[in-house]
């Protein structure tokens, strides 16, 4: 209730998703800055350490390696500069605009093409995997004051990557 920008992403078994108790993973702005809590050793664990302490192999055993997503990602995006929603990347000859909403996403471009549109969550699970033609809304569903992931590409040449909030 202090920052309103806070959410949870994990939570322990057996707790609400929405809920502000049980959160083993979250994350908020405060000021200019950003911030990560994880709620528990474990997950950055690699299973070495002092012999008489517990040892965890959570980085990539436990969770099906998805602790290591989990980090990785949050990492990336407390080093990167900005949270802005709207991507734009201008490959030659081209300027491509990256419009994403909480109901719609939109390529836009000065080619009427397809591209391939990547979308995944903080955990590295893909939400939306689809081509789209550009200067067309797509309608799809995303949750508000979350990070999300997205690459686009056209075949194998990646064009751009980066990440969004929803707000």
């Amino acid at each position: 209730s202090q920052n309103s920008s806070v959410k949870g992403v994990v939570y322990r078994s057996g707790f609400s998703n929405t809920g502000t108790t049980g959160v083993m993973c979250s994350y908020a702005t405060y000021g200019q800055g950003k911030v990560v809590a994880l709620g528990d050793s474990s997950p950055v664990d690699d299973g070495t350490g002092d012999t008489g302490d517990n040892l965890y192999d959570g980085w990539i055993q436990d969770a099906n390696g998805n602790h290591e997503r989990l980090i990785m990602n949050a990492t990336i995006w407390l080093t990167e500069n900005s949270t802005a929603s709207v991507a734009t990347f201008s490959p030659n000859p081209s300027t491509i605009n990256f419009i994403p909403t909480q109901t719609s996403i939109e390529i836009r471009s000065d080619k009427d093409t397809y591209y391939n549109l990547i979308i995944t969550n903080i955990m590295g699970q893909s939400l939306i995997n689809k081509k789209i033609f550009s200067n067309r809304n797509v309608h799809i569903k995303l949750n508000k004051n979350t990070i999300y992931f997205y690459q686009i590409n056209t075949g194998s040449k990646n064009i751009k990557t980066g990440k969004f909030i929803i707000l």
